[in-house]
């Protein structure tokens, strides 16, 4: 949502006595923001949070000195409520709620309250907004929620003003961005890896000590606890028993490796069914790929292999944090600084579910620059141009300036990602998305297993594979990113977002290319094929929706 559209959608309160009506605090509980085609209900419940208003306006008021006069919804993003309230004399700022879907309340909110305090505090990175007050714990407080109250993040969005930048400002919010996010990425020299606490929040037999940078002593106030891997409560997830939502914090990488795959398999064994119709429509992966068993089994090899995947050089193990969701609009640059054609980054949020992992892991090109909008008008040569250039800068103002050679290297800009590097993203969301690319490169590893490790014997061996399983198992994973580009176009035909909802605006309108787009498929398929099954049952999206028959 941009910058001036949340701005406009701004609703004061229409009592002054500063109490909240009944009618507006229902809006404030429900998911207000859009629709989804199916599962309207589930959806929405997974969203709704019921808080006492009141009590959180009087936490503004003691936590800021200033009297709450006004409330509004500001935006409502995947996991949290967001409201901005005017205070009388004159300041605002955020109070920001959790949704059920965000995760573990105490986890989640705890995690991220400590992680923006030691960005701002610690490391001095103002940019990141200031915590006033917050409660990780919906029990020990008379809002009734976990909350956090926070100063509004100053400037404005990155994405409402990319477009106008001439490319040598764009090349300067790069080199901004770096001079940001070098401190993140330094921050820590040995632990361990997890999700960052204070000491105060983790039991300690769970807690690990956290080492600053330059540090021989173990931090005071900070820890390390367990991760909430945002999987495995998003809502198209089943969640069973036996699998815990937190996880971590690990000792090393061995263990954190080890327990991805525990983890995923967990999920397989209790969840996972394979395909009783033979029939495999073209957004979906044929039935030989949704085997549970074929599964558990990548899971294993992989178990076996993974230790001699982990790299050698001991500095891309330290334990690095940074902000994976580093997209347009979590990025605010100074308006008065714009005015003078200058560039300066003033705000940097959505520090939450952050992981500290090894460094190898957590190199990546961030996200404004690999989801590089196009501009109207650009050729696809110029937009390609234009993203190379871009990443071409990130890249040497670490490396070529001598910030970090070593975040630098682990980047595989221009080249496939290796495989220490895919491997626990593919195992991780084995069942859902990652079985064919994890299964071809197991496959390739085991040709080519005297480069991984020399001298050793291919744990891989008696698997037997052959050239034939090679070229099938290229030929599978072909297959499915075929059937994601084909569910992706149907999603994008009916204008789903991120989260699958569409805007209220958009509703109908959805409901009918979607209705279309149905009915076009199921006249090209021959229905005896696809025996007893209804052709509504199989379409991907919006299934409550369709006119069936």
């Amino acid at each position: 949502m941009s910058w001036k559209r949340i701005v406009a959608a701004l609703r004061p309160l229409k009592n002054p006595t500063g109490s909240t009506m009944a009618s507006e605090s229902e809006s404030f509980f429900k998911y207000t923001s859009g629709k989804w085609l199916h599962n309207q209900k589930h959806k929405e419940a997974l969203r709704y949070r019921k808080f006492n208003i009141d009590a959180l306006k009087e936490e503004v008021k003691r936590s800021t000195g200033g009297l709450a006069v006004g409330m509004s919804k500001w935006a409502e993003g995947r996991s949290n409520k967001i409201f901005r309230v005017q205070l009388e004399d004159g300041r605002e700022v955020i109070a920001r709620i959790p949704m059920p879907i965000a995760g573990p309340p105490h986890a989640v909110t705890a995690s991220e309250v400590a992680t923006m305090t030691f960005l701002r505090t610690r490391l001095g990175l103002t940019q990141v907004p200031r915590v006033i007050s917050w409660s990780s714990q919906a029990s020990k407080t008379p809002v009734g929620a976990e909350f956090i109250i926070m100063d509004v993040a100053g400037g404005i969005e990155l994405a409402d003003v990319w477009e106008t930048l001439e490319m040598r400002q764009k090349a300067t919010v790069v080199q901004e961005w770096v001079r940001f996010e070098k401190r993140v990425i330094h921050a820590f020299e040995r632990g361990g890896y997890g999700s960052l606490y204070f000491r105060q929040d983790v039991p300690s037999d769970v807690a690990r000590d956290i080492f600053l940078t330059g540090s021989s002593q173990p931090d005071s106030d900070y820890v390390l606890g367990p991760a909430v891997p945002q999987q495995y409560w998003e809502d198209e997830y089943e969640i069973p028993e036996g699998i815990s939502r937190l996880h971590g914090p690990w000792p090393d990488v061995a263990s954190y490796l080890k327990s991805i795959t525990s983890r995923e398999r967990c999920w397989i064994e209790k969840i996972a069914k394979r395909p009783t119709r033979k029939y495999t429509a073209p957004w979906e992966l044929p039935a030989h790929l949704q085997i549970p068993e074929d599964h558990i089994h990548a899971l294993n090899l992989y178990d076996k292999v993974a230790q001699y995947l982990i790299p050698s050089d001991q500095r891309l193990l330290r334990p690095t944090m940074t902000l994976l969701d580093s997209n347009m609009h979590n990025i605010f640059l100074s308006e008065e600084a714009l005015a003078r054609g200058d560039i300066e980054i003033t705000g940097v949020i959505d520090w939450q579910q952050m992981t500290i992992l090894p460094l190898y892991l957590t190199a990546f090109v961030p996200l404004f620059i690999r989801h590089l909008p196009a501009k109207d008008g650009q050729t696809e040569e110029e937009f390609l141009k234009e993203k190379k250039y871009l990443t071409d800068v990130y890249r040497a103002l670490y490396a070529d300036t001598g910030v970090d050679y070593v975040w630098a290297s682990a980047l595989a800009v221009g080249v496939t990602r290796p495989a220490a590097q895919a491997l626990p993203f593919a195992a991780q969301s084995c069942w859902h998305s990652g079985y064919a690319d994890l299964k071809r490169r197991i496959v390739r590893m085991s040709f080519d297993w005297q480069k991984v490790a020399p001298g050793v014997e291919c744990p891989l061996a008696s698997e037997g594979y052959t050239e034939q399983d090679l070229a099938q198992v290229r030929e599978d994973d072909a297959r499915w990113y075929a059937a994601e580009a084909t569910l992706e176009a149907i999603e994008e035909e009916v204008g789903l977002r991120g989260d699958g909802s569409v805007s209220h605006d958009h509703y109908d309108t959805a409901v009918q290319i979607n209705q279309e787009l149905f009915d076009a498929w199921k006249a090209s398929v021959d229905l005896q094929e696809l025996g007893d099954v209804d052709p509504a049952d199989i379409w991907p999206v919006g299934r409550d929706s369709l006119q069936r028959g």
